[in-house]
């Protein structure tokens, strides 16, 4: 499956400018029984799961608490503590 995504120049702290690829997702809520669009996505196409803040999580499951909890480890030194939830995706009207 082969999707394209539009890159955007942003400002880098270390590059000056970088070019990112910013997407719209949209995933089913269980609190609405709806879809949500969530705009602005930094899309990591290389990605096994993607992060996304808290109050997002908050408007898609009744409790948050509930999911998968793991470690993740990257480029930045530390861990950082995350609740792994399932959703339903779309993106470019193909779900996910």
């Amino acid at each position: 499956m082969e999707i394209e995504f539009p890159y955007v120049e942003e400002e880098s702290d270390v590059l000056n400018a970088v070019m990112r690829p910013r997407i719209k997702v949209k995933a089913l809520s269980e609190l609405v029984s709806d879809w949500i669009t969530i705009d602005e996505v930094l899309a990591d196409t290389g990605a096994d799961f993607c992060v996304l803040p808290r109050d997002i999580g908050e408007t898609l499951v009744k409790d948050i608490t509930t999911g998968k909890y793991a470690e993740i480890k990257g480029v930045v030194p530390g861990t950082i503590l995350v609740g792994g939830i399932r959703s339903s995706n779309k993106c470019e009207n193909r779900q996910f």
